[in-house]
């Protein structure tokens, strides 16, 4: 399976570095643009079928592609949706990094109070991909969903420890194809 792995365009949370984690955050105006740009780059790749994070920023995003793929019928998967971040979703990124700074507890392991560990997200991820791959080895599937996702399945691709994350960031509509 081949699969075109996006990631969705600015959101207002993004650029003023707060977190969303499953917050349903709207594209900016400059996130409308990055996804009209990405579905133009991904316009003549052939793509047999579409699943989607079910949150706004990934669907609006997806939306842009597929007008270019009249054909595809979008799937929305909250499989895809981005890590939960519990009490820190809606605060900003400084806040909540200085909390975690307190915790003595690895990155991977920490649900920021009361969401998800990387290592769920991981395995939620994987898991979804691996079930797609049964169910459409041989052909090419576009995935629209969050930073964390991605890099998640890419640590996974790259068979590198979880504690690689950061090697794995994706900006916003940054797209990578690849054999899984």
């Amino acid at each position: 399976m081949k699969l075109i792995l996006v990631r969705h365009g600015e959101t207002d949370e993004n650029a003023a570095k707060v977190s969303q984690g499953h917050l349903n955050t709207p594209l900016t105006e400059k996130g409308r643009k990055q996804a009209k740009e990405v579905a133009e780059k991904l316009k003549d790749e052939k793509i047999d079928l579409c699943y989607c994070s079910d949150l706004d920023r990934c669907l609006d995003t997806t939306k842009e592609i597929v007008k270019f793929h009249p054909h595809l019928k979008i799937v929305l998967a909250k499989e895809l949706r981005e890590q939960a971040k519990g009490k820190s979703e809606g605060q900003p990124h400084e806040k909540v990094y200085a909390k975690f700074d307190q915790t003595n507890v690895p990155y991977h392991l920490w649900d920021y109070d009361g969401g998800e560990t990387l290592v769920e997200v991981f395995d939620r991820v994987v898991s979804f991909v691996d079930s797609l791959k049964k169910k459409h080895s041989g052909q090419t599937v576009l995935l629209v969903s969050h930073g964390g996702p991605i890099s998640t399945l890419l640590i996974k691709m790259n068979n590198d420890p979880i504690t690689e994350n950061r090697k794995y960031r994706f900006n916003n509509t940054e797209f990578k194809m690849v054999g899984y």
